[in-house]
């Protein structure tokens, strides 16, 4: 008999794991829903509702007069939380809008959750997530997503402190971040099936056979188990994940990634990182994917919500697209708030063993720019590391800008330009192609370096600002030949899937 998943499924910060098709969790007959979860807790208290044996092999049906299910409360979700539920929805006369699941103490007043609602009118389902300002519960974050009449769906929500999000049928629909926020909670909430606890009317009518709550925010490879595990009964498709690996799905999740084929591309991008060894060796990766200056500020090696992980700060009036970040050429810079103690322990380690690349996809318009570099803080003097442009030429400076170390390696300035240094020697790449190399022992002047893209930094006043839109930056330890024409590679098909090489 089809049940919820078994071990199949996620259980982390599990709490409820009920399933109409499961004589464990419910028999067939009598008003006890039983909570496989966790044994004795939670069980659930059904209100006129029938079963149906023959739909998905057991399925209580709602009728939308006094039906519903009380699971009790649950305990505190304010911070995070992950639900799954299996419905099909029926029609209602009035096209008014029902709720499927929800976990409050009412409506308008005292601690709302979410609800999880279904608009017949349209044929949609809404989740909101709720905080309590003074009487009245203030919508957080709203959802919407198109679920047709007369069909089993298994729709999720998540929560937590980075992002929420939607899913339908394994897909997902709509993400927000959160930043840090939470939702309202107090030991009168009750977790509802089928309606909302202190109401009379909005009650569900339809199917339902499965609801599973974590009170954890379940990502999408932890979502896409789920559905998997109980999608073949419903007749919906088993959904392959289009990001397989743990470290691309975290930065897709944070940076609210919804497009398929740029979640593809990040995945196929880390997947050969790692493989070729490159990715122990970045210490921050922006892949300016996304479109919005909000999925462009995090670094896809840590995309944690802190300075330490080198998430950007953009100053000025850049344009945030799904190409890249396109400057004005006048006050736009981004700072990664870098420094050389937080990078390296020191400044001679750094210049030792260190890589920079830059991806500009159209030209330098100006005669002076910089594509990025590191610099001290007072001092343009002391960059150690630059990738300097005109419209003519471009150079990649890997020591003291006093010493004139530097290359130049053609006319055309689009296209990924990595420059590496490991020891004495300093290579350039593009194309995959090995441009320059030299071999030197100057070292930048001592004192802490920063990093900033898109400008340099003069005397604590940013000059040569760059006017080339730019999709891609790479920072971290000096890659070898092989690794540093992998890389090359690997980020020139990267640029290729999402349709915007130079």
């Amino acid at each position: 008999m089809p049940v919820a998943g078994g071990p199949k499924i996620t259980k982390t910060g599990i709490l409820l794991d009920v399933d109409a098709a499961d004589k464990t969790s419910y028999p067939g007959s009598g008003t006890t829903w039983t909570n496989n979860a966790r044994l004795g807790d939670n069980n659930g208290t059904l209100n006129n509702i029938s079963f149906d044996s023959t739909d998905s092999k057991g399925a209580l049906i709602f009728t939308g007069s006094n039906t519903y299910v009380d699971f009790g409360n649950i305990g505190d979700l304010s911070s995070a939380w992950s639900f799954q539920v299996a419905f099909k929805p029926a029609p209602t006369s009035s096209g008014d809008a029902y709720t499927i699941l929800s976990y409050t103490s009412g409506s308008d007043t005292g601690s709302l959750t979410f609800k999880l609602d279904y608009s017949s009118s349209t044929q949609e389902v809404i989740l909101s997530t709720f905080s309590t300002a003074s009487a009245t519960a203030e919508t957080v974050h709203a959802f919407s997503a198109s679920v047709a009449s007369g069909s089993w769906n298994i729709v999720h929500g998540t929560f937590g402190n980075s992002m929420a999000a939607l899913y339908v049928n394994g897909l997902g629909q709509a993400y927000q971040p959160t930043t840090g926020s939470s939702v309202g909670y107090n030991a009168s909430n009750q977790l509802y099936a089928g309606g909302t606890y202190g109401l009379d009317s909005g009650f569900y009518t339809g199917s339902m056979t499965n609801v599973t709550v974590n009170n954890a925010d379940l990502g999408g490879l932890d979502v896409n188990k789920n559905y998997n595990a109980i999608a073949t009964r419903f007749s919906l498709p088993v959904r392959r994940p289009i990001v397989t690996d743990a470290d691309a799905f975290n930065f897709v999740e944070v940076a609210g990634i919804s497009d398929e084929t740029q979640a593809a591309a990040i995945n196929t991008l880390v997947l050969g990182m790692k493989s070729s060894g490159v990715w122990e060796k970045v210490i921050a990766v922006y892949p300016f994917v996304g479109g919005t200056a909000y999925s462009h500020k995090w670094n896809l090696k840590d995309p944690r919500d802190s300075d330490d992980a080198y998430r950007l700060l953009f100053y000025g009036g850049w344009t945030h697209s799904t190409t890249g970040i396109l400057p004005n050429g006048s006050n736009t810079y981004a700072d990664t708030r870098w420094g050389v103690n937080i990078l390296l322990p020191t400044i001679p380690t750094l210049l030792e063993n260190i890589h920079q690349g830059v991806y500009p996809r159209t030209t330098e318009t100006v005669s002076q720019a910089q594509h990025g570099a590191f610099y001290r803080p007072n001092d343009r003097a002391a960059v150690a590391f630059e990738q300097n442009v005109s419209n003519t030429t471009t150079t990649t400076y890997l020591s003291s800008r006093s010493s004139g170390v530097s290359f130049s390696y053609g006319v055309k300035n689009t296209g990924f330009v990595l420059g590496t240094r490991i020891g004495t020697t300093t290579n350039v790449y593009k194309n995959s192609v090995l441009q320059a190399t030299r071999t030197y022992s100057n070292l930048s002047p001592d004192g802490e370096l920063n990093y900033y893209i898109g400008a340099s930094n003069d005397r604590n006043q940013r000059k040569n600002y760059t006017t080339s839109e730019i999709c891609f930056v790479t920072l971290g330890l000096g890659l070898t030949d092989q690794e540093a024409i992998t890389y090359n590679s690997l980020v020139e098909e990267y640029q290729t899937t999402l349709g915007r090489q130079a």
